[in-house]
């Protein structure tokens, strides 16, 4: 499915589960995740290492929010607590559904941007920038994240520790990001050679490889989704 199909369908979901106001809806839209989840077998562990800080934190906001219920409200704590269990159903829901689509795409869904870009055969050199700084900043966020680490691990070899409070340790890291945006300045310039080098800005459009096409049956699974969602929500 192209990425760009993929995203409106997901996000149609989710739109469907905010909808959602019973909990015939939202068992419905859990047995969908179900089905989901269960698909995508490959997943399973890497959805599960991504949600899991958000199921403990889950638990702590739903307390948090019926005691502020019960504080300021009138309302019986069997009624609080069916709010607050859709709440954090609704809110699981969405979480889950996101994630996956995140953890399947990737970085493809830039692509199926740009093929669909470069199929409009429009001559903006402008949008071409756009698409060109956010593909650069996904392909080199990782080895940007690799030389921080190897910093850090550097400053504890010669016994520059880093604090465990949060304010000193904010104030720490803050001093030292000048120095290290320094430190990656050369290895930017060799990137704008390259790219000067290989033509970019003389010609007027770059070309895409691979090119992600939108089929019809991706057309054909949107309309599905859409008349889904409509069907749901006006005859529940």
């Amino acid at each position: 499915m192209n990425p760009i199909i993929k995203l409106l369908v997901y996000l149609l979901l989710v739109l469907s589960i905010i909808l959602s106001d019973t909990f015939y809806l939202l068992g419905l839209h859990f047995l969908i995740f179900l089905i989901n989840i269960f698909i995508k077998r490959a997943i399973w562990y890497q959805w599960w290492a991504r949600i899991k800080p958000f199921c403990f934190y889950l638990p702590i906001t739903s307390l948090f929010f019926c005691l502020v219920s019960l504080a300021i409200t009138s309302r019986a704590i069997d009624l609080i607590l069916i709010d607050i269990f859709a709440a954090s159903l609704r809110l699981f829901l969405m979480v889950s559904i996101m994630l996956i689509y995140v953890l399947e795409s990737q970085n493809r869904i830039l692509f199926a941007i740009r093929s669909l870009w470069y199929s409009t055969n429009l001559n903006v050199h402008f949008i071409d920038k756009i698409l060109l700084f956010f593909e650069m900043a996904i392909r080199f966020f990782p080895n940007i994240q690799y030389k921080w680490n190897q910093t850090q691990r550097s400053q504890n070899a010669l016994s520059i520790k880093i604090s465990r409070y949060s304010f000193q340790r904010i104030i720490q890291i803050a001093q030292f990001i000048p120095d290290f945006i320094i430190l990656n300045l050369d290895n930017s310039n060799h990137i704008v050679e390259n790219m000067y080098m290989r033509g970019y800005g003389k010609i007027a459009r770059r070309s895409i490889y691979p090119f992600v096409k939108i089929h019809f049956y991706d057309i054909v699974i949107l309309i599905s989704i859409i008349v889904f969602v409509i069907v749901v929500h006006a005859f529940r």
